[in-house]
């Protein structure tokens, strides 16, 4: 028995990689290999594990919300890209029993492209307590995935009055957090409100943003 992981971003590069040492030390002797559809896989790197392939970063960062930063990730090689994503999952399902794919709905369908192993979905992108799934993602997430795991309960229930297997066993983001052992001068009676303005370089400008709203509040 094999498992294949799939992630589209730093943060789902993070994630993964958490669940991958987590899986090592119940199952030391499965093979696992990762697939990082969102630059290098740094974050695998970081916590001793090779990604399969390491990609040239695009100009959105993975994150496209507009018409022109798709043209500039077209025009950067973001299909040439797919097309050795799609390559190399076709080969390493071919290996494996699951796919564990952690990110968005197009991170679970490129993931599906020739690989016809049971799929766990972690659909970290969204939230209904945010941006909810629309119904083509429904569908999507309800043909491809086996069992799905949301960030919180709220979405897991949605995703069940569509049919969907999910479930809701904590948050992978806020899960994989460490803390300095330190004292952070705060008491354990205080209340304390942290701020994670994101991995990519509109965090700075989030992280600005961010702080209007605690000055207001």
């Amino acid at each position: 028995m094999a498992i294949l992981f799939i992630s589209n971003g730093f943060g789902e590069d993070q994630i993964a990689s958490n669940l991958i040492n987590s899986l090592k030390k119940s199952y030391p002797s499965t093979p696992i290999y990762a697939i990082p559809l969102v630059g290098e896989g740094s974050e695998y790197i970081k916590k001793g594990i090779t990604p399969l392939i390491k990609t040239k970063p695009l100009p959105s960062g993975g994150f496209i919300r507009s018409p022109i930063s798709l043209f500039k990730d077209l025009f950067s090689g973001m299909l040439l890209q797919h097309i050795k994503h799609i390559l190399l999952i076709k080969k390493y399902a071919k290996l494996c029993t699951a796919t564990v794919c952690v990110g968005d709905v197009f991170c679970l369908t490129i993931s599906s492209f020739f690989n016809k192993t049971k799929k766990v979905f972690l659909p970290t992108a969204k939230s209904n307590l945010f941006m909810k799934h629309s119904k083509i993602e429904l569908l999507l997430i309800k043909k491809l995935a086996r069992l799905v795991f949301a960030r919180d309960q709220a979405t897991t229930d949605s995703l069940k009055e569509a049919g969907i297997n999910s479930f809701y066993d904590g948050n992978p983001m806020f899960d994989g957090f460490k803390f300095p052992n330190e004292n952070l001068l705060f008491s354990k009676n205080q209340k304390v409100i942290g701020v994670a303005p994101g991995s990519k370089q509109e965090a700075y400008d989030n992280f600005a943003y961010v702080l209007k709203v605690i000055n207001k509040i």
